[in-house]
């Protein structure tokens, strides 16, 4: 009980029956977990009504190596947009001031979850393209979902490396 602390994390982990995860497939600090589901496949129409592809936006000044390099790598993304054709770009709320051309812009109170739910509801199959972003991790369990990981020169090794999840790779 060295400067007050009343417990430590050997004794915590002992006293804990199950940890709860978004992820249990991942391993955890905790061996006994159970994982905690936010979509239910069964919840979802079976049906098909066609396929788009989302860009997740992120706060791109945090993410840049360089604060400088921000407009050059908006033209990229502008430029990615295009040859992959992108349907939907969903931005950062921290980071919502900037649009793309050729792409419904979405602006919304709503997370990008409940945004993408919305398409997964109607029948919708979709690709999700991101910046390691928690969005992507906590709907990867959803079989209509394909996730891409962006990578790029531009970006810290954080946000290039991420943090294990098997996405597919772009490179912008």
């Amino acid at each position: 009980k060295l400067m007050g602390r009343k417990y430590h994390k050997d004794e915590i982990l002992k006293l804990d029956a199950k940890h709860y995860t978004l992820f249990p497939n991942r391993t955890n600090i905790i061996e006994k977990t159970e994982g905690i589901i936010l979509v239910h496949h069964n919840g979802l129409p079976d049906t098909n009504n066609g396929f788009k592809k989302v860009l997740l936006g992120t706060v791109y000044t945090d993410a840049l190596k360089n604060k400088e390099d921000e407009c050059v790598f908006l033209q990229h993304l502008q430029r990615f947009i295009k040859k992959e054709a992108v349907d939907i770009y969903i931005p950062h709320p921290r980071y919502d001031s900037h649009q793309f051309n050729g792409v419904l812009n979405v602006s919304s109170e709503m997370i990008a979850e409940d945004i993408i739910l919305e398409y997964l509801e109607q029948g919708i199959s979709l690709e999700i393209y991101g910046f390691n972003s928690t969005v992507q991790y906590n709907l990867n369990n959803i079989s209509t979902i394909k996730n891409y990981k962006i990578t790029s020169p531009f970006l810290k090794d954080s946000f290039n490396h991420g943090l294990g999840f098997d996405f597919n790779q772009v490179s912008v």
